[in-house]
């Protein structure tokens, strides 16, 4: 950042507005602080006064920006207009050709494009040219799903940028490999080493965007995997940097925030946000599946069994497996949001709809079925990366214990209650508290007249539907 400032300011003030010199530090420097539209406009103004050899190192600057942003036809454009551009490079840009091509899903011709970006730069003398190809090469291999060789690539990438001190690329690269261990991979202790080190190299180069990033990459990792002690600190350092998120970064941040709320009880809080945040994703179909399964947990924690139904209901039905390619992150929100509703049906007294949600269909190896109950969410028997969602389910069983009326029964009523479904005979009851029969047959008499039942049975199906036994 001192050094993009240094050099706007050896620019004289009438042309810092209209060089294409300065419009691209000025980019930079927007981009450095994490204000990507600013940036993009004053790549753009840059690009449109340029009509030297500049022109291309330019290009190269703004389509990686456009590709983040997910903006891929403005990008492949961008290089469309590239023709004739230098051979020191045309290796750079035709490695931004093959990440467009994979996540376009032309895997073949990205795998062609790579290999020959590679050889190319690998014929010129310039490792950083080499280091940047590389990490290109490995995010393309990341949108074909080949993650063995995107690690591979990024990893490569990432150590020569460090050696060569180009710190904010380090990062860049790191933020790749840190996607497959977290997202993919379900390894947390080198996801958090790889976020740690984004934060780091983000830091070093001045680059405050991609050093939020890395925090809240950390954030979400020890939100996520329910780290009480950790998730503190790394949250007084991110409230102390200016944040200027893109969506990808706010919801990660919104929803690590959402889930510490839950653990604390505040579940009005936890509302307000999820219902932001469904808003803002509602482009994304397992993303809102997942806000709708938290919604629907909040509402059977403040006992609003309509709505903690319909939403469960909902959530069910968007997480059904959809048909054709799903990428593993999708499937992980997918999981995770089914997991929530069948979390809320049991709370809420639906155990039929929470034990069908979780079905062999969905879960092959029973293992998320073994973990939740009418009691709650046995916690270690959660994948290590869900466990942050058991801690907010296991508040809201919590919660919904203290709101769930009893129906005026009394401490004598509610323990004759809990004796029926076993067939204790009025006067085996009677015995066991130390009673008369008589007593006993009057406290059920009332007990049946507050529930509105029939009989025993009748007493006991109520009973269970409203939570009162489980």
């Amino acid at each position: 950042m001192h050094e993009v400032d240094a050099a706007l300011s050896s620019i004289p003030a009438n042309q810092r507005l209209r060089s294409s010199g300065a419009l691209a530090l000025r980019s930079v420097k927007a981009l450095l602080q994490g204000n990507p539209d600013a940036g993009v406009a004053l790549l753009q103004r840059a690009i449109d006064h340029d009509t030297s050899a500049s022109r291309f190192y330019l290009v190269e600057i703004l389509a990686p920006v456009l590709i983040s942003r997910g903006e891929w036809e403005q990008a492949a454009e961008l290089l469309d207009s590239t023709a004739g551009a230098p051979p020191q490079i045309t290796p750079a840009l035709d490695a931004l050709r093959a990440v467009i091509s994979a996540r376009q899903g032309r895997d073949d011709e990205s795998r062609e494009i790579s290999a020959c970006a590679f050889k190319a730069a690998s014929a010129i003398e310039d490792p950083l040219l080499l280091a940047r190809v590389t990490q290109r090469m490995s995010i393309a291999a990341f949108y074909r799903q080949e993650f063995g060789e995107a690690h591979e690539r990024g990893m490569e990438a990432a150590r020569a940028h460090e050696s060569l001190q180009s710190y904010r690329s380090a990062a860049l690269a790191y933020s790749v490999i840190y996607n497959i261990a977290f997202t993919y991979n379900g390894d947390l202790t080198m996801a958090r080493y790889y976020a740690e080190r984004i934060s780091l190299n983000a830091k070093r180069g001045g680059d405050q965007a991609m050093h939020t990033y890395g925090l809240v990459s950390q954030f979400h990792i020890a939100a996520e995997s329910g780290e009480r002690r950790r998730i503190g600190s790394i949250r007084s350092r991110l409230l102390a940097v200016q944040r200027h998120e893109q969506l990808q970064e706010r919801s990660a941040f919104v929803l690590s925030e959402i889930l510490m709320a839950g653990w604390a009880g505040t579940f009005d809080i936890a509302r307000k946000s999820l219902l932001v945040l469904r808003e803002e994703s509602c482009h994304l179909r397992n993303m809102r599946a997942l806000c709708d399964g938290l919604l629907a947990v909040v509402a059977a924690a403040e006992w609003q069994l309509d709505d903690a139904r319909t939403l469960a209901r909902r959530t069910i039905s968007a997480s059904t497996q959809r048909s054709g390619h799903e990428a593993q992150f999708e499937t992980r929100a997918r999981v995770i949001a089914r997991y929530l509703a069948s979390a809320a049906c049991f709370i809420t007294g639906d155990n039929f709809r929470g034990t069908r949600a979780l079905s062999r269909s969905f879960d092959p190896d029973g293992r998320l079925t073994a973990s939740l109950s009418v009691n709650g969410v046995a916690e270690d028997m959660l994948p290590t990366v869900m466990r942050g969602y058991g801690l907010f389910i296991n508040a809201a069983f919590e919660s919904a214990r203290r709101r769930r009326p009893a129906f005026g029964l009394t401490p004598a009523e509610l323990e004759i209650l809990k004796r029926l479904p076993s067939g204790d005979t009025f006067a085996s009851i009677a015995n066991a508290r130390g009673t008369s029969r008589r007593t006993v047959e009057r406290q059920v008499d009332m007990l049946y007249a507050k529930l509105g039942a029939r009989n025993r049975t009748d007493a006991i199906n109520k009973a269970r539907d409203l939570r009162l036994l489980l």
